[in-house]
């Protein structure tokens, strides 16, 4: 049985080579990468747009005396303060380095414990807690 009509370019697949095509392509399907972390975890989602949009002017480039994002050891000895602590600082700011709030004055906190995981995660690849 032909597939494809004799009139045009396309070439002639036979049901068996279409049923094998079919076979490998499904299999495929599950191959891809591993899902991402956003996919994962909302939270990672959030924590990763609030620090595109308020923290990476500073965390990116280390200005002001900012953990930079990726220096594992930075964000290790904070890790060590605790959330709680994290926290804190980050909404009372730590002056004249770091501005109040990160600059995100209507974050919430989950918001900004969000950005402060998503920060630490990137940075030593652990949760913090």
């Amino acid at each position: 049985m032909r597939l494809v009509a004799e009139n045009t370019a396309y070439p002639i697949i036979s049901r068996r080579h279409l049923s094998v095509l079919l076979l490998i392509a499904s299999a495929l399907v599950g191959c891809g990468a591993p899902a991402s972390k956003e996919a994962e975890d909302p939270q990672h989602l959030v924590g990763k747009t609030i620090y595109r949009q308020y923290c990476f002017s500073c965390h990116s480039s280390g200005i002001n005396s900012a953990p930079r994002m990726g220096d594992a050891e930075a964000w290790d000895l904070l890790r060590e303060k605790g959330d709680a602590e994290l926290l804190r600082t980050t909404k009372e700011g730590i002056h004249p380095f770091m501005p109040k709030m990160g600059l995100c004055v209507t974050c919430s906190d989950e918001e900004l414990v969000a950005a402060i995981d998503y920060m630490m995660r990137e940075s030593v690849n652990v949760e913090s807690g």
